[in-house]
């Protein structure tokens, strides 16, 4: 399995970081009264946004590279440490978008799921 490049930042920015608990819940509407809820799973991908900044044009082309490459357009899962520095199993759930605010400085914005 491919792992997060070491010469790439190895945590996302606090600016813009978004974070939430797996979604688990199974909601059925009934004709009358409330709704029935229970658990459909006991383990779901848990979703991460968030974004880092490369400093060269040679960490973009690493990046590249990474996700068109290795991860074959993003299709394929990869390892990196988590905010807690825990291994886990990470998969891009959107394409990354590059934002450029220098010519040598670019925002990578990155919609990332872990997977269970």
């Amino acid at each position: 399995m491919p792992t997060w490049p070491i010469s790439l930042p190895q945590v996302l920015l606090v600016d813009g970081y978004a974070e939430s608990p797996p979604n688990t819940m199974l909601r059925t509407e009934m004709d009358a009264g409330p709704a029935k809820m229970r658990q459909r799973y006991t383990a779901a991908p848990r979703p991460i946004s968030g974004a880092v900044i490369l400093d060269s044009k040679a960490q973009l082309n690493t990046f590249d590279a990474f996700f068109v490459t290795e991860l074959k357009g993003g299709t394929l899962t990869f390892t990196w440490e988590d905010r807690d520095a825990v291994t886990r199993t990470y998969a891009f759930t959107a394409t990354p978008a590059y934002e450029f605010l220098e010519p040598d400085m670019i925002r990578v914005v990155m919609t990332l799921e872990i997977r269970p």
